[in-house]
């Protein structure tokens, strides 16, 4: 049977222009399926203007509210304070609450679970999934051709660049779980939430396994900050994830760069990043850590 791909990722606060790099190179790649973008309702008309072209896949408005409440210009700081403590009251008396609260209070980096995967409760002919971040993702392969296999694709991070040595990690890991918990996985890669592929099946698991654990966790720690990275490491090397597949830099289907000195990177002359056989990388992330790759590559696209 043909595989299905959607691409979903969140554009909550982005102009238009901010992520027309990636949707030139899935353009570039000749992918055929949907993608699936979750904007705020004041974002439509300004996205469908923008991207008025015809592509060989199919861009889906999804219209979310996550992110409008901490990006408020017209809620006064110490009034989002307050509703944040409010909300803390509401839970505790009534957990019901706790869900709809962390959609909508919380940072989007987090949020975005829920609409992931509320969209594919709704949108059962999907057989594959890519989640992707959409300001510093492109895509130098058609997604269509991606998967030769069944399982949750997880990017990591350079492997010389551990849990315990990066100050985020070490604090989304202690804020949520503790010292004891940190010292533990220190010494572990790390795992990037940044892009997430997989079949209808690992990815359907994924997301529950997430989001349950976001409801688990204390409320006031959901509102708080972006921890989904740290919890999405926890979670892999707790062992809760099913069918992994780790995707090693330079060597997989997700190459994640950021983290990795300059003269690690190689490219063709077509500005393409390159695996370490020399093949063209499928997809990269964090290209804009490095300023002279970004420029070749928006000049690419652009």
């Amino acid at each position: 049977m043909k595989q299905k791909v959607a691409i979903l990722g969140a554009a909550t606060g982005y102009a238009p222009e901010k992520i027309a790099t990636f949707v030139k190179s899935l353009e570039y790649t000749n992918f055929s399926g949907n993608l699936v973008i979750f904007v705020n309702q004041s974002q439509i008309t300004e996205y469908k203007k923008f991207y008025n072209q015809e592509y060989n896949f199919k861009i889906d408005y999804q219209v979310t509210n996550i992110g409008e409440f901490l990006s408020s210009k017209k809620m006064h700081s110490e009034v989002k304070k307050i509703i944040k403590k409010l909300s803390r009251v509401l839970v505790f008396l009534n957990r019901n609450f706790q869900e709809s609260f962390i959609h909508y209070l919380a940072f989007p980096h987090v949020s975005r679970f829920f609409d992931y995967r509320n969209y594919l409760k709704n949108n059962t002919e999907i057989s594959h999934v890519i989640l992707t971040d959409t300001r510093d993702v492109v895509f130098q392969k058609n997604p269509d051709q991606f998967f030769t296999k069944d399982g949750l694709y997880l990017g990591m991070e350079d492997i010389d660049n551990p849990i315990g040595k990066d100050s985020f990690h070490i604090k989304w890991i202690t804020d949520v779980y503790g010292q004891d918990y940190l010292e533990k996985i220190a010494h572990e890669q790390i795992s990037c939430a940044g892009v997430t592929m997989g079949d209808i099946d690992s990815m359907n698991f994924y997301l529950n396994t997430m989001v349950k654990e976001f409801l688990n966790l204390p409320y006031y720690l959901m509102v708080k900050s972006n921890y989904d990275q740290g919890i999405h490491n926890k979670l892999l090397y707790n062992g809760e994830f099913k069918n992994v597949i780790l995707c090693q830099p330079f060597d997989s289907e997700i190459s994640t760069i950021g983290t990795f000195v300059a003269d690690k990177i190689l490219f063709d002359n077509n500005s393409n990043i390159l695996r370490k056989d020399g093949n063209i990388a499928e997809v990269v992330h964090q290209y804009d850590r490095h300023i002279e790759l970004e420029k070749l590559i928006i000049k690419k696209y652009n």
